[in-house]
């Protein structure tokens, strides 16, 4: 009725910024100016799961909990993106991400179902939910809209939920 897992993945975590444009039905493509920065972490998650007993179709719900370590290395990651549509405003974008060099940890749970086949083969699908205890990359983005200049900061802790399908082979 217990299961541990562990293994090693790789994730991408980041930022996203848009701001809207003037909106036009025969360019929607054209309605936003987006800036995204991306990165790469290295994961090694261990997590414990109790598996309930199975209903009559043979299905069994279960729950987990445990940790997921990640490794990032530090870099310094700047976009630029300067506005080409002919729109009222003239817009520049620029963000400056810096990723901190360092391991991190983070609580990671779970709540799934699985089928198990006559020849021995499982079915899971699951919900899992990361939780991070400290900044692992912060993010400052600088725009100009009508003359004005505006800054603001972020932060990414490596929180996410997220759908996890996987097929055991007898």
């Amino acid at each position: 009725q217990w299961m541990v897992l562990f293994g090693l993945g790789v994730n991408s975590f980041g930022f996203d910024y848009a701001i809207a444009e003037n909106y036009s039905l025969l360019n929607p493509d054209k309605n936003y100016a987006k800036l995204t920065t991306e990165f790469a972490v290295v994961e090694a998650p261990i997590m414990l799961h109790y598996k309930f007993n199975p209903n009559c179709k043979n299905n069994k719900w279960l729950i987990g909990a445990g940790f997921s370590q990640g490794i990032l290395s530090s870099q310094n990651i700047e976009k630029v993106f300067v506005n080409e549509l002919e729109a009222v405003n003239e817009m520049e974008f620029v963000s400056q991400t810096q990723i901190n060099n360092s391991f991190f940890t983070c609580l990671r749970l779970s709540l799934g179902l699985e089928k198990t086949y006559k020849n021995g083969s499982i079915l899971n699908g699951s919900l899992y939910a990361n939780i991070g205890f400290k900044s692992i990359a912060q993010s400052t983005v600088n725009y100009k809209l009508d003359n004005t200049n505006y800054q603001h900061q972020f932060s990414n802790n490596g929180n996410f939920i997220g759908l996890k399908l996987a097929y055991f082979l007898k």
